[in-house]
């Protein structure tokens, strides 16, 4: 039996659209780093609970794995959860009631949709409403960065622990003296229209960030070939920016196959011989344009296509592999916590493992 209220939160996902890589160190020191970043339509979802038991369970539906410890114990990590005992640590390192946590995710772990940080987001603003604290989007989001980079010590930027925290349609800039998000004057035809083209397609191979961003820095650090992609980068986040603001949804497809073509250069296993076929089959088909999202190595390709083509490039995709996402809305939405107190006689924390879009 529970003793406190059911406290959800739902954090969305996120699409890259330009600037992806600029926000690693030391890069963002030396020079500066922006980003585009839009929700998606598939979430991470927390699921907090206070009980009468003397215990603190934390459980993932999409791995299909607990673990448990005492109230008041600071959890160690040991590769189980991590993620969810680094929130546990800074949020209330002290728990003294019994507690459950569950999480779940609308994409598959290494999709590249930045899940990994909408996890740790959900789980601070979970939390937060169950101790009553408020805390703001930036708050939360620097907290989240601290957790992943910090005290677990995961490689990886600033982007995707903004772009959870903060939803809809934002554009970050980064600098060694913090994070500046705005909202860009999108208006809700010109996302209507963007989204008439988005194609989100999974390759079926999972992304390792990790290794591939550090590559990447190494690269930038010893200025080796290709190194200087990021500055090209960045320039055309601010084309693509700008592109959006106006509705140029032509301009957007290049510009993302201008930039993928880019990124590609960054380090080597960036894309691979399957991948580039997905690209290049959609691009025959009638692609405007597109990139892999995340830091790259699998996961989602995102494609602007026009409606009218559609088809035919989903077609040439089935050909050589993997799966459509279905119908995607980009920048619409932003985290959304609250307090469900229906159905409680349902059991909550099952975790059977299911299958994922």
């Amino acid at each position: 039996m529970g003793k406190g209220p059911l406290i959800r939160c739902r954090v969305p996902l996120r699409v890259s659209l330009a600037g992806g890589g600029t926000d690693v160190s030391p890069f963002v020191e030396d020079h500066g780093g922006v980003a585009l970043s839009l929700a998606l339509d598939r979430f991470v979802t927390c699921t907090v609970e206070t009980t009468d038991d003397d215990s603190v369970e934390l459980k993932s539906a999409d791995y299909g794995i607990s673990t448990r410890f005492a109230p008041g114990t600071i959890p160690l990590f040991d590769g189980n959860l991590d993620l969810i005992k680094g929130v546990l640590r800074r949020v209330q390192p002290s728990w003294h009631v019994g507690l459950k946590m569950w999480l779940t995710s609308d994409a598959p772990p290494g999709s590249g949709l930045g899940a990994s940080s909408a996890l740790v987001v959900s789980a601070i603003l979970g939390l937060c409403r169950c101790l009553d604290v408020a805390i703001t989007p930036a708050s939360t989001a620097a907290l989240a960065y601290i957790v992943e980079r910090v005290d677990l010590g995961i490689t990886g930027g600033y982007q995707d622990q903004y772009a959870a925290a903060f939803g809809g349609v934002s554009w970050m800039e980064f600098s060694g003296s913090g994070v500046r998000v705005s909202r860009p004057p999108v208006s809700d035809a010109v996302l209507d229209e963007l989204n008439e083209h988005v194609l989100l397609w999974y390759t079926g191979e999972v992304h390792l960030s990790a290794g591939i961003l550090e590559e990447q820095v190494a690269n930038y650090v010893q200025r080796r070939p290709g190194s200087e992609g990021l500055f090209e980068i960045k320039r055309l986040a601010y084309r693509m920016l700008a592109s959006l603001e106006v509705g140029d949804i032509r301009s957007v497809g290049r510009l993302l196959h201008n930039s993928w073509q880019v990124k590609r250069s960054l380090a080597s296993s960036i894309t691979s011989p399957a991948i580039d076929a997905l690209y290049d089959a959609g691009l025959h088909a009638g692609a405007l344009g597109g990139k892999l999202l995340g830091a790259g190595g699998g996961g989602y390709l995102l494609f602007i296509v026009p409606p009218e083509q559609k088809r035919d490039v989903m077609s040439a995709l089935r050909h050589l592999g993997g799966t459509d996402a279905g119908r995607v809305r980009l920048g619409a939405d932003t985290p959304k916590t609250w307090t469900a107190e229906f159905g409680r006689g349902a059991e909550v924390f099952d975790v059977s493992p299911r299958g994922r879009a």
